[in-house]
């Protein structure tokens, strides 16, 4: 089965009301899965107990991919083509980038532009 990892900018809209995000996530609910990475830049962002118990909830509902070191090898990797003076990528975004690359997973996300010069990199069209 194809595999989709999900960028935090997906659930983060998600979260704040996007039907259309909420709906693609809900009907690929069974292919989707998270990076730790993802899941510390949503605690990040929270400020309540409250909110952080609803996050945790509904995180139940995705298969996480560890990052182990196959994964970090790869995105040490990534950093070293494509960091540059008239480039900046951010060690989270090569992480992903490497989970994706490794396992074969397209990367459902609204910040292409953080990822498309990376070669191997396939994203999932709605």
């Amino acid at each position: 089965m194809e595999r989709i990892l999900v960028d935090t900018c997906i659930l983060i809209s998600a979260y704040r009301g996007n039907k259309d995000i909420s709906n693609v996530l809900k009907k690929f609910h069974h292919k989707l899965v998270i990076s730790p990475i993802t899941i510390m830049e949503l605690y990040r962002g929270l400020k309540t107990r409250e909110k952080k118990r609803e996050l945790e909830k509904q995180l139940k509902s995705y298969s996480i991919i560890h990052i182990n070191k196959d994964v970090t090898e790869k995105a040490i990797g990534i950093l070293k083509k494509y960091q540059s003076n008239k480039r900046n990528i951010f060690i989270p975004d090569c992480l992903i980038a490497a989970t994706c690359i490794l396992y074969d997973y397209q990367l459902f996300t609204e910040n292409k532009s953080d990822f498309e010069f990376i070669e191997n990199i396939r994203f999932f069209k709605l």
